[in-house]
């Protein structure tokens, strides 16, 4: 088992489409214009990666066979994803897990992000881009210090969201909306020019604004 890597230039790149059962996908910054992914296979999985015509498509894939704990745990060892997409890159990136956990850190993008789990987690820290769409089932969302460009969607059906907002409460128009009896926060909050919809059927939300001035990183 060793370390995989493949690198695309961003210009061209229009879509990244990322579609993973297996591996926990993990996107931070990259220190260049480059679109690098990083991953390791094994004789149980395997990763293929598709370029063409502007789109970079990425599928996991597991080995034909019946799996007890023991080989659900050798499938999923050091199974991770590492996508280290560029400031530069203006496209789309949509980043799809069933019950693996997403996890972007660290990274400001001029990018329109999508996001998608059925029970795995999804975790933003320190994250920025221009339009961010976030489709969570039953996984929790938990954003810490999340700016926004233009506009945020974050929507579960069951799973709780927890979400920290970079900036005042003036910078953004915030819609809240759950039937959770632990959550008495429906309503709008602000008005400000960045639109943020929090709404999950079921889970409790919670939100908060940072004090700090936001970092106009889409200028």
């Amino acid at each position: 088992m060793s370390l995989k890597t493949k690198s695309f230039a961003s210009e061209g790149i229009d879509k990244i489409d990322v579609n993973c059962n297996i591996f926990r996908i993990r996107v931070v910054a990259s220190p260049s214009d480059m679109i690098e992914i990083s991953w390791m296979d094994t004789a149980m999985r395997s990763l293929e990666i598709i370029e063409a015509h502007g789109v970079i498509r990425i599928l996991d894939h597991a080995a034909i066979g019946i799996y007890g704990t023991l080989a659900l745990i050798n499938l999923k060892k050091d199974a991770q994803l590492l996508v280290k997409l560029p400031a530069s890159y203006a496209g789309k990136a949509v980043f799809q897990a069933k019950n693996e956990p997403i996890h972007i850190s660290d990274i400001s993008s001029r990018a329109t992000v999508g996001i998608s789990t059925s029970t795995g987690e999804i975790i933003l820290e320190n994250a920025g881009f221009n339009q961010l769409d976030i489709r969570g089932n039953a996984g929790r969302v938990s954003c810490y210090s999340l700016d926004v460009g233009e506009s945020a969607a974050i929507t579960t059906r069951s799973g709780a969201i927890l979400c920290n907002l970079l900036g005042n409460e003036t910078d953004y128009c915030l819609s809240v909306s759950t039937r959770s009896r632990r959550n008495n926060a429906n309503g709008s909050y602000g008005s400000g020019a960045k639109k943020v919809l929090l709404n999950s059927e079921h889970g409790e939300i919670q939100f908060s604004f940072q004090n700090d001035l936001p970092v106009d990183r889409f200028a």
